[in-house]
This record gives structure tokens, C-alpha cells and sequence, in this order.
């Protein structure tokens, strides 16, 4: 029979092939190809003999005697040409990628971030934590000039009494923050990476 399409009609994703003829034949044979990704769910055939597979596409044979010529095939067409492990492997891939993107999406927001008790400048972390504002003011100051002050520069910039100064410096000395040069009568003001 070349007009297949007499025989066939699909419910949702299932296909089915019925072929019925009331006459009682003394002999028939018959080969069935169905198109290729096919899936067979059910066959109920008179004189049916087996399936094999060529080339992709299912073949399904019978021959018989003295009987009416009645085929019955539920199959299903796979959509997608990719198989499982494939989808899996893309989807696994994908989440990788996705994770990774992430991670350095944070970590260059990480590198920039000015919290309200730590400040990064060169990629060095100074924490503020602890500290009083002058403390914080000084610390602050020697971040933005990036070289040493001395005590009478400190003094001048941030207006704070020359009293004051020497004791938040002498503070800030004892937290392991700042190093103190001596040169000559006046005391140079670094800070001390972490």
C-alpha cells in the first residue's frame, strides 16, 4: 500500500498505524517501515514475525495464510535528535559556566568594595575597626597622600592639636598600623601594610 496516510491519524504525541481488511486472504505478506527516531509502545498484527532496525528506522514484518490481514502499531516520534547524555552533559556545562560567572562577578566587586570599617587601596585591606575617628582620620590621610607625613604635617591637614596627635599616633603604633621613622627632631609617619 503506498497511501499511508489512509491508515494513520496521531492522538497527543502517539501515532497510530491501522491497518484492518475483512477479507480472508490465502496468502499475505507484508513490511511496515516506520519513519526514523520511531519508538513502538504496542503491536497487534496477524501473522506478525518480528521488528529490526536499518538505518535509523524501525522495520516491522509478517506473513501469514487463510486469515483477515489486521496490523495494530502505537509508536512515538523522538522529538529531539539529542539524546539524555548529551542534555545532560549541555546542562551540566551550563550550570559550570553559570557558577564560574558568578564567582568572578564577585570577586571583582569584592576587590572594590569600601565597607564602613575597611578600606582596600592598592589591593591592601586596612581595617578600621576599633579605631576613634582621629585614628580614623589619620589612617585615612596617609591612604590618600600615599607617602609618609610628619606629626606637624598630620597636625596642619586635619587640625587637630598637636597633643592629640601624638597620642592617636603613638595608638595607632601599638595596633601594628603605622611605623614611626625618627629623622632628626621630627617623627615621619607611615603606614604599615598588613
Amino acid at each position: 500500500m503506498k497511501n499511508s496516510e489512509l491508515y494513520t491519524f496521531k492522538k497527543q504525541s502517539y501515532w497510530l498505524l491501522n491497518i484492518t481488511k475483512k477479507d480472508v486472504f490465502t496468502d499475505y505478506f507484508y513490511v511496515l517501515t516506520l519513519p526514523q527516531g520511531s519508538v513502538v509502545n504496542y503491536i497487534n498484527a496477524s501473522g506478525f514475525s518480528g521488528i529490526e532496525e536499518k538505518s535509523g528506522s524501525l522495520i516491522i514484518t509478517g506473513d501469514g495464510g487463510n486469515e483477515y490481514l489486521s496490523i495494530i502499531v502505537q509508536y512515538q516520534l523522538n522529538k529531539d535528535s539529542l539524546d539524555f547524555n548529551v542534555l545532560l552533559i549541555l546542562g551540566i556545562l551550563i550550570l559550570t559556566l553559570t557558577a564560574l560567572l558568578i564567582y568572578l562577578i564577585y570577586q571583582s566587586k569584592r576587590k572594590h568594595i569600601v565597607k564602613s570599617n575597611k578600606k582596600i587601596v592598592d589591593e591592601v585591606e586596612y581595617d578600621f575597626k576599633g579605631l576613634n575617628d582621629r585614628q580614623k582620620q589619620i589612617i585615612k590621610l596617609l591612604i590618600d597622600v600615599k607617602r609618609p607625613l610628619t606629626q606637624s604635617e598630620i597636625q596642619k591637614e586635619l587640625g587637630i592639636p598637636k597633643a592629640a596627635v601624638s597620642r592617636n599616633i603613638h595608638s595607632l603604633e601599638i595596633k601594628n598600623l603605622i611605623e614611626i621613622e625618627q629623622i632628626g627632631m621630627s617623627n615621619l609617619i607611615r603606614l604599615k601594610k598588613p
